[in-house]
C-alpha cells in the first residue's frame, strides 16, 4: 500500500542531499575561480598553485591537482609542500614507488613533519615493508607532541602483522596512548585484540577493567572477558560471565535485543556454555 508520508520523507531527504551537493560544488567552483584569478595576476607564486591544487584534490580531481603541484615545483623546485601533496596523491592512487620517492624527498627538507612520516608509514605498510612502516610511525609520534590517538592505533595494526608478534612494543605503545588520552574504547579494543593474538589471556580482564564500569558490563565486553576465562580453563568464572552476557542482553529494550549483532552474540554465548557443560 502506498505510504504518502514515507514518500514525502524520501523526497525531503533527496532534496537535502541534492542541495548539499550543489552547495559544495558551487563553493568549490567559486574557490577555483578566485584562485585562478589570483594566479592570473601572480603567475609566479607557487603557494597559489598549492591552494588551487588542494581544492582540486579535495574534489578527487587528481590530474588537475597534480598539474598545479607540478607547476609549483617548476617555479620553486624546493617547494616542499608540493612534494608532500604529490606523494600523498600517489599513495591514494596506489602508485607506491612514486609516493615513496616524493615523500622521501619531502622529508629530506622537512624531517620533523608528522604528516610526512605518517603518510610514508602507510605507504610502507601497503608495500609490506612493515618494519620501515613502524619506524616512520615512531617518528611521526616522536616529533608531534599532539599526536592524535589514531596514529597509535595505525601503528599497532601494522605491528599486529609482524611475526613473531612484538607484544612488548605493542603494549608499551598502547599504554602511552592511554596515558595521553585515557581509556578510549578503540584503544582498549586494540589492546584486547593484541593480547588475544599473543594468547596472553590473563591480561585481558585487566585491560577491560580500565573502561568505565557501565561499559565493562555491556554484553560485548563481558563476552570478551568470559572467553578469556575459558581459554585459561577458569571454567567456573567463564560460565558465570557467559551467563551475565545473556542476562545483559535480556535487559535490553526489545528493538536492541533483536538486533542481529546481539542475536549473534546470544548464539555464540550459548555455544560456549554448551562446550563448558560437556
Amino acid at each position: 500500500m502506498f505510504n504518502f508520508h514515507v514518500y514525502i520523507r524520501l523526497i525531503i531527504v533527496a532534496c537535502i542531499f541534492m542541495c548539499n551537493f550543489l552547495f559544495a560544488h558551487g563553493v568549490k567552483h567559486d574557490r577555483v575561480h578566485q584562485l585562478s584569478h589570483q594566479i592570473s595576476k601572480s603567475p609566479n607564486n607557487p603557494q597559489l598553485y598549492i591552494k588551487r591544487g588542494r581544492v582540486y584534490q579535495d574534489s578527487e580531481e587528481y590530474v588537475l591537482a597534480m598539474q598545479d603541484y607540478q607547476q609549483a615545483l617548476k617555479l620553486d623546485n624546493n617547494f616542499h609542500e608540493a612534494l608532500y601533496w604529490q606523494g600523498y596523491i600517489y599513495s591514494v592512487q596506489g602508485q607506491l614507488e612514486l609516493a615513496e620517492k616524493q615523500l622521501l624527498n619531502y622529508l629530506k627538507q622537512q624531517p620533523d613533519s608528522p604528516a610526512g612520516h605518517r603518510t610514508l608509514a602507510k605507504v610502507y605498510e601497503q608495500k609490506n615493508q612493515l618494519n620501515l612502516s613502524i619506524r616512520h610511525f615512531d617518528q611521526a609520534i616522536d616529533v608531534d607532541k599532539k599526536t592524535p590517538p589514531q596514529v597509535y592505533l595505525e601503528r599497532t595494526r601494522v605491528q599486529l602483522k609482524i611475526k613473531p608478534l612484538p607484544i612488548v612494543q605493542i603494549e608499551q605503545g598502547l599504554n602511552q596512548a592511554i596515558k595521553n588520552f585515557g581509556a578510549i574504547v578503540t584503544i582498549i579494543e586494540l589492546m584486547v585484540e593484541s593480547y588475544q593474538h599473543a594468547q596472553q589471556w590473563h591480561k585481558i580482564s585487566d585491560a577491560i577493567a580500565l573502561l568505565p564500569k557501565s561499559l565493562q558490563q555491556s554484553p560485548q565486553w563481558l563476552y570478551k572477558k568470559a572467553f578469556a576465562y575459558q581459554m585459561m580453563n577458569h571454567n567456573r568464572q567463564a560460565k558465570q560471565t557467559f551467563i551475565q552476557v545473556q542476562q545483559q542482553i535480556e535487559r535490553l529494550p526489545e528493538h536492541r535485543k533483536n538486533n542481529p549483532a546481539f542475536q549473534q552474540l546470544w548464539r555464540q554465548t550459548n555455544s560456549q556454555l554448551k562446550q563448558l557443560h560437556e
